[in-house]
């Protein structure tokens, strides 16, 4: 989603007064929360059932990478889970690839980067990033003056990703 429909959902869920009063904070929840739906839900959950805690509290806990995805959880709305449900039947070695990928961090790239990246061909590679999109755990960012797609990850996605680096799932 976009800052502006992100915001609004946000808004929805926690109160319109309560990110009125802090707009800077409600961007920096709403920013962190990568567009993507069910953060900006738990987000704004979590800031609704907390009437002490200020927007600019919760942006701070989630400003932290290490410590997003414990953050992004409510009852029974887990980003961390929803994500990993959404790799069900990945392999071991689809879930090391996603980690590989996050060395391309948060700007767009190629599918031939990507191969290269993870020492793949170009189109096993582009494969691989059609099934990452098909899930939702990548986004399509348009194409190159040939034609080419270009991808990039959602930031809550690519904070999990990172998670995986020398783990497994």
């Amino acid at each position: 989603m976009a800052r502006g429909e992100s915001l609004a959902l946000l808004a929805a869920v926690a109160g319109l007064r309560r990110i009125a009063v802090e707009p800077e904070a409600a961007t920096a929840i709403a920013d962190a929360c990568g567009g993507l739906p069910l953060a900006l839900r738990v987000a704004g959950a979590r800031l609704a059932s907390r009437p002490h805690w200020s927007a600019k509290r919760l942006a701070d806990r989630l400003a932290t990478e290490e410590t997003r995805l414990h953050e992004l959880r409510f009852g029974d709305l887990d980003v961390r889970r929803s994500v990993l449900s959404s790799m069900r039947g990945f392999s071991a070695r689809e879930h090391d690839l996603l980690a590989e990928l996050t060395a391309l961090g948060r700007g767009v790239f190629p599918a031939v980067a990507a191969g290269r990246l993870v020492g793949i061909p170009e189109q096993a590679a582009e494969d691989f990033l059609e099934r990452l999109t098909d899930v939702s755990l990548l986004e399509m960012a348009g194409v190159d003056a040939s034609g080419l797609p270009q991808y990039r990850f959602h930031e809550v996605v690519l904070v999990f990703a990172r998670s995986l680096v020398g783990a497994r799932c």
